[in-house]
């Protein structure tokens, strides 16, 4: 199982700061990925083939980095279809 929450497409140091504000409690401003969930989760099929995977947790409050809630959560699903589609064994994804 995997929780997938925020990411950051490149090392930027505005977005390392804002990463580092969210594993501090600043979840509003945590940088929001979606596309990183989906190469997260291709990652964990390389490494561990003949698994498979449960997304255990993803979510966010009522808005995080500009984005309402149902729009995060639009877009991890359609990333976590998109790795289906690529032969990703999904078991589950659990949205809080």
């Amino acid at each position: 199982g995997m929780d997938y929450y925020w990411g950051i497409s490149a090392l930027r140091v505005d977005m390392v700061v804002r990463l580092a504000g969210a594993m501090q409690q600043q979840f509003d401003r945590a940088p929001v990925w979606s596309k990183g969930l989906y190469r997260a989760l291709r990652y964990l099929q390389r490494l561990f083939p003949d698994q498979e995977i449960l997304i255990a947790e993803n979510g966010c409050p009522e808005r995080q980095d500009g984005l309402e809630r149902l729009t995060y959560i639009q877009r991890h699903v359609g990333e976590v279809v998109r790795a289906c589609r690529h032969g990703v064994p999904i078991i589950g994804y659990v949205c809080w």
